[in-house]
C-alpha cells in the first residue's frame, strides 16, 4: 500500500486506515508469477478535507510578497499577487480558478478546524516539540529558535493561530518521523519574517497576507 501515512501497516491485506484528511491510497499486488496488478481505493474523512488544498504548501487571500528568494515545494496560490522573487518546483497561480477553488476549500478548512476541540498553547513555537494532535493560539505567535514536532505515519499537526504569525531570523521547523503532509498551520491574520532566514515545514494556509522581508537567506517552503 502507498502511502503509508495513516495505515497500520503497508503490507497487510486488510490494513486500518486512519488519515487526518480524505486520503486516497494506492494498492499494488504481485502474484508468484511476478504478474503485476494496481487498485486504489478513497478513504474519505468527514469535516476536513485538503481537496484542492493538498497542491498549495503556500496559499493566501492575500498577496504574498518577499525581499529576496523563496523556493518553494509544490505550488503557491495567490488572490492578488505572487512576488516575482518567489519560486515553485510546480506552478504559481495568481487569481486563477484554481486559486478560487482553492480559497474555497480553505474557507471551508477555516470553519472545520474553528469546531476542533484543541489543546491551549503559547504563542511562543521556538524551543518546542509537540507530538500529534491539534493546538490552539487565541492571538499572535512568533517562531524562533527551532519547533519539533514529533510523531509517526498516523500522527498528524494543526496549528491553529488566531492572530498574526511572525516568523524570526534563522526559524527552523523540524519534522521528525512525519512528512510535510502531516502538518497544517492555519493562520488568521498575517504571515511575515521581519528579516533573516528561515526553513518552515508543512502547509501554510493564511487569509491575509504572507509578507517576508528576507534580506540575507532564503526562505524555504518544504
Amino acid at each position: 500500500w502507498a502511502p503509508i501515512y495513516g495505515l497500520s501497516s503497508p503490507t497487510v491485506s486488510n490494513p486500518t486506515a486512519s488519515p487526518f484528511a480524505t486520503k486516497q491510497y494506492f494498492l499494488k499486488v504481485t502474484d508468484t508469477d511476478q504478474m503485476v496488478d494496481v487498485d486504489t481505493i478513497t478513504v474519505t474523512v468527514n469535516g476536513f478535507s485538503l481537496n484542492t488544498l493538498i497542491g498549495f504548501p503556500l496559499l493566501a487571500g492575500g498577496a504574498i510578497t518577499v525581499a529576496a528568494p523563496v523556493s518553494v515545494i509544490g505550488a503557491v496560490g495567490s488572490d492578488d499577487d505572487v512576488d516575482d522573487d518567489i519560486t515553485a518546483s510546480e506552478s504559481i497561480y495568481i487569481s486563477t480558478s484554481e486559486v478560487t477553488t482553492a480559497l474555497t476549500d480553505l474557507d471551508e478548512i477555516m470553519d472545520a478546524i474553528d469546531g476542533l476541540t484543541a489543546s491551549t498553547i503559547s504563542g511562543t513555537l521556538g524551543g518546542n516539540t509537540y507530538t500529534s494532535g491539534i493546538y490552539r493560539i487565541s492571538g499572535n505567535s512568533t517562531l524562533s529558535g527551532t519547533l519539533t514536532l514529533d510523531g509517526d505515519e498516523s500522527s498528524y499537526f494543526v496549528i491553529d493561530i488566531g492572530g498574526n504569525l511572525t516568523i524570526a531570523n534563522g526559524a527552523e521547523i523540524v519534522l521528525d518521523g512525519i512528512s510535510r503532509h502531516q502538518v497544517y498551520f492555519r493562520v488568521g491574520g498575517d504571515i511575515s519574517i521581519p528579516s533573516g532566514s528561515a526553513t518552515l515545514n508543512g502547509y501554510f494556509f493564511g487569509s491575509e497576507d504572507f509578507i517576508g522581508t528576507v534580506v540575507d537567506g532564503d526562505l524555504s517552503v518544504q
